[in-house]
């Protein structure tokens, strides 16, 4: 793979403000936290500070792109000097740590930062990543904190090693692009003349092509609503049927596209979600929403398979769900 250099990197920086941690000294010098790596005199654990980012599908333009590991440190009775830490990210996909060139093992990444005695300061590790293609999309990347090197004010030098719970930070997983599904609500409750209902609205956006192969939803009756469940669920595409399940349980179905329905970069695509020999009392609401994301299949623009697994895990993309009312 070719390795470019950070100046071509497109940073795209996700800022995580809902994921804050309290940094106050005592509260972590206490234990509060209980996967801090100490050596009595320098703690150390992996943050969920922003800038941090948590695990998620990162979209990789063809200048790559960037996201961020943090660490927090915590000192006791002294005041110390960090000097390095070292680090393994997953090679070659991140090809930069910290401002210097990551390596097939253990990158020693320069840290210019002291902590004050009986208080705490966060480290933040920029990871830069080499651009996604087919080879490599998708790709889990992982960054690591092994150890940290540091001094304290008498000079005496000493290594925090760091075990593998303090030190992992998030996983990312790496894709050409990511699968824009939102739900949305049906114009009105409608009895078509095949006895079926429209329960939702599935709109496919996003600005690359991709294509999905398999989507799961949920649907159910809110408090003081009431009907009949469907016993079989279509999924159509300009009025052609795409996708069936009639093997309904727990309210929820898979809708498997044989195939795959491609989405064109740059359109909005409305798929629609019908059900068999339903019905809403009036007045009520009946709710269609994503379902269970081990269902979820997609592929990127480069083909790269997105299984279900990775989805339950990286899939955080806000889809909505769609209200079907019966007034």
């Amino acid at each position: 793979m070719k390795i470019v250099s950070p100046r071509s990197i497109l940073a795209v920086v996700l800022l995580i403000s809902a994921c804050k941690k309290d940094l106050q000294s005592d509260k972590i010098a206490a234990g509060a936290v209980s996967n801090l790596s100490t050596d009595g005199i320098l703690s150390a654990q992996v943050s969920i500070a922003p800038p941090v980012t948590p695990s998620s599908f990162l979209p990789n333009s063809s200048g790559g792109s960037a996201s961020f590991a943090s660490y927090d440190l915590v000192a006791g009775s002294k005041r110390v000097y960090i000097d390095y830490f070292h680090m393994t990210a997953t090679y070659p996909i991140v090809f930069g740590l910290g401002g210097v060139p990551n390596k097939d093992g253990i990158t020693a990444v320069p840290i210019n930062y002291q902590v004050f005695a009986n208080s705490a300061t966060s480290v933040p590790i920029s990871l830069l990543y080499n651009p996604v293609d087919s080879s490599t999309s998708p790709t889990i990347a992982t960054c690591r904190l092994n150890d940290v090197v540091y001094h304290t004010e008498d000079w005496t030098s000493y290594v925090l090693n760091v075990n593998k719970s303090s030190g992992t930070a998030f996983s990312m997983c790496l894709v050409n692009n990511i699968a824009h599904i939102g739900f949305k609500s049906p114009a009105a409750y409608k009895v078509q003349k095949d006895g079926s209902v429209e329960m939702a609205r599935i709109r496919l956006t996003g600005d690359t092509a991709w294509t999905l192969n398999s989507l799961p939803v949920n649907f159910y009756f809110p408090d003081f609503s009431y009907g009949t469940y469907p016993d079989k669920l279509v999924l159509k595409a300009d009025g052609q049927v795409i996708a069936i399940d009639s093997a309904l349980s727990g309210h929820s179905a898979t809708l498997r596209v044989k195939g795959g329905f491609k989405h064109i970069a740059g359109k909005i695509e409305t798929l629609r979600v019908y059900g068999y020999n339903m019905s809403v009392q009036r007045p009520g609401f009946f709710v269609t929403e994503m379902g269970d994301l081990n269902g979820l299949i997609w592929r990127d623009g480069l083909g790269g398979l997105i299984r279900g697994r990775l989805n339950a895990q990286y899939y955080k993309e806000k889809t909505g769900q769609a209200v079907l009312y019966n007034h």
